[in-house]
């Protein structure tokens, strides 16, 4: 498995043994150290691991393995205290550690209800945040927590040490927005990455400022590398331009655009290696004119459930929505798309943007969102996975938001954008330029908006570009990227990195 974005470091316990710190400073900027269990048990390696931490420059921390069915949460925090689990602001030692999980001597949730879990961890936190003047992190898995706790909301104000074995850190409990840290594996790979390998989810100097105990929060990641620019000029010839995804059927995300003066339809596939300033291969005339007839185009990636990606249309004149079904062959020889259906006779005009957001409710079937022109309400579509002839693709639409979206002068989905299974969308704000980050929720309908608190990701300089583009993976990076149009025509890739809006 690919080593995650972030700062490097480990978890380990008496079970590796004698660790060379020497060799592991050279690879991990942080360690949590195992140094209490229940009230009666102390790990026998914990102060040489803890003094050898310290020595070669890593910042360290101490974490206790909870037996709730044993003691009360304030005596368990005691007794860590005391046996090595306290906290000093020297920027060399990281928060306290509540390490919350499968039992392994018994019953997954130890015997305790969910609301005595939560009054037990809530006891910990309390006496740790008393003894040591902040609260601890807590290590846990999402399932756990959610099975023993009944996914609690109450602890947003410990930091977050999530355990998942897998290139995405997944669902996140209830209550954070993210993770400060994550246990991506389990493989123990002496000497450099002994025990549990782990990242943080910032800079280094972001991990010190957590040591320190900092009350200024890092700001949130951008979640794309430097800009590359992928098209010296021309560009702004072309009055429509989107990513429809993969559309020739070769793993790579492609482009189309629309050209102003003869009204053509272009194709451009990718190469997979747009972070070396190339990215598509010589465009190809897929229809010869029509195509400024339409006013908005929708990629909302396989729409009627075969497997191809296929983009909507809505006619100037009328407000007519149409499909555009993909075939998945899309070249010199092949236009890429079946003749097109229409799915609803008029009134789409109404509306001032069109969203493609993927999977936004967690239902397997690809959404739109729109934004409703005369009162700026946002509005979701969700797709019903059948759109054709006898089938227009969604359901009746539902209100997520009353008013204010026509703020934005762009809105975007850009597909999972913060690696956590669920896809996202961003804005940029028109009277500063300023770039917004939605991270969506995996729930969208009458009772669930869809999005989390937007977070800025960039304070201005957002509304040089004439058209944002959410193109999926075009960098062969394996995470959503970003394009972007200048005004003067030029045309930027920013890859993304899996992490964006997340401190």
């Amino acid at each position: 498995m690919a080593t995650p974005s972030g700062t490097r470091g480990i978890d380990v316990s008496h079970w590796q043994g004698n660790i060379n710190w020497s060799k592991v400073s050279s690879n991990v900027k942080f360690a949590y150290i195992k140094a209490t269990e229940s009230t009666t048990y102390t790990d026998p390696q914990f102060n040489d691991n803890y003094i050898g931490a310290y020595k070669q420059g890593i910042i360290r921390g101490a974490y206790h393995f909870a037996l709730p069915n044993k003691s009360s949460g304030a005596a368990q925090a005691n007794y860590f205290v005391k046996n090595g689990g306290g906290w000093s602001s020297d920027g060399k030692t990281l928060p306290p550690l509540l390490d919350m999980e499968y039992n392994p001597y018994g019953n997954t949730c130890y015997g305790l209800s969910d609301s005595q879990m939560v009054s037990w961890v809530k006891s910990f936190v309390n006496r740790m945040k008393k003894l040591t003047g902040r609260p601890p992190a807590i290590y846990t898995t999402t399932d756990w927590w959610k099975t023993c706790t009944g996914n609690s909301s109450k602890f947003s104000s410990s930091p977050l040490f999530i355990a998942r074995y897998n290139s995405t850190v997944g669902t996140l409990p209830n209550g954070w927005n993210f993770q400060t840290f994550w246990q991506y594996s389990d493989s123990d790979n002496p000497p450099n990455y002994p025990g549990d390998q782990d990242v943080f989810n910032g800079s280094a100097k972001q991990l010190q400022q957590l040591a320190k105990g900092s009350k200024s929060k890092p700001k949130p990641k951008l979640g794309m590398k430097k800009r590359v620019r992928i098209g010296r000029s021309g560009w702004n010839q072309y009055t429509k331009l989107f990513g429809p995804g993969d559309f020739n059927s070769d793993k790579k995300a492609d482009l189309l655009a629309v050209k102003q003066s003869d009204t053509s339809l272009r194709f451009y596939a990718g190469t997979g290696n747009a972070a070396q300033g190339g990215g598509h291969k010589k465009r190809v005339r897929l229809s010869k004119k029509g195509w400024t007839k339409f006013s908005h185009f929708v990629p909302v990636g396989d729409f009627n459930g075969d497997g191809k990606n296929d983009f909507l249309v809505v006619k100037k004149h009328g407000g007519s929505l149409w499909l555009y079904a993909g075939t998945g062959r899309a070249g010199a020889k092949a236009n890429g798309y079946k003749p097109r259906v229409q799915l609803s006779k008029k009134g789409w005009n109404k509306f001032s943007e069109f969203v493609p957001v993927g999977d936004y409710n967690g239902d397997g079937k690809n959404d739109f969102l729109v934004v409703k022109r005369d009162d700026g309400s946002l509005w979701f579509y969700a797709g019903t996975g059948r759109a054709g002839k006898r089938a227009k693709g969604y359901k009746p639409r539902v209100r997520l938001s009353k008013t204010g979206w026509n703020k934005f002068s762009q809105i975007e989905g850009v597909g999972d954008f913060n690696s956590d299974g669920k896809n996202d969308f961003v804005v940029v704000m028109k009277s500063t330029g300023a770039l917004w980050f939605y991270a969506g929720t995996g729930k969208a309908g009458p009772k669930a908006k869809g999005y989390k608190k937007r977070v800025r990701l960039g304070k201005s300089g957002w509304d040089q570009y004439s058209k944002l583009l959410g193109v999926g993976n075009y960098g062969g990076n394996r995470h959503p990227d970003l394009i972007a149009r200048k005004k003067d025509g030029s045309l930027w890739f920013y890859a993304g990195i899996g992490n964006s809006g997340q401190r």
